[in-house]
């Protein structure tokens, strides 16, 4: 909960937050949480080459209480599931952003999505690991592919970096 900085999951295979709306009480396992912000500076941290953030739906959270230490960073990772423009918003003048295509992701386009594409659309490539997140990408994911269930992973590489992303660039193909 919100008030007593922790939040609660219950005892289970899966880190599902508690669905208990309503309760005076918290139940399952209790955990402490605290800013990335707090936690970076609490443990005297100067720089950090590789941040993965996959916290189950409050990726935005811990990049809103990590806006110092974010410019300690040099590549970041998180999932998205309710939209990306939030976190364009919020990241996009230190990072270029991209959206990591992966196999799971490619198959859901091509049976889910892909009919319901402009032709302009169909012309992206999404057989490249990974899509630069510009505007059209960045309405893309937040019009047809959140409401059909398809969440991924956005790649962040800071712009200070001056890295030649189209290293990482392969193509992706489904079974």
């Amino acid at each position: 909960s919100n008030q007593d900085n922790c939040v609660y999951y219950e005892r289970s295979q899966s880190f599902l937050i508690n669905p208990t709306i309503g309760g005076d009480v918290d139940t399952g396992k209790k955990f402490s949480i605290r800013k990335l912000d707090d936690y970076v500076d609490h443990h005297g941290i100067k720089k950090i080459d590789f941040l993965k953030v996959d916290t189950e739906g409050f990726d935005y959270k811990v990049f809103q209480g990590g806006r110092k230490s974010l410019k300690k960073v040099r590549f970041l990772q998180f999932e998205y599931w309710d939209g990306v423009e939030k976190f364009y918003q919020l990241l996009g003048l230190r990072y270029d952003l991209f959206l990591m295509m992966e196999p799971a992701l490619l198959r859901a386009i091509q049976k889910i999505i892909w009919p319901k594409l402009t032709s302009a659309e169909q012309k992206l490539k999404f057989s490249n690991s990974l899509l630069p997140l510009t505007k059209t990408v960045r309405r893309l994911i937040d019009t047809k592919f959140i409401p059909a269930g398809c969440g991924g992973n956005i790649l962040g590489i800071s712009k200070q970096e001056k890295f030649d992303f189209r290293k990482l660039i392969f193509s992706i193909s489904t079974p």
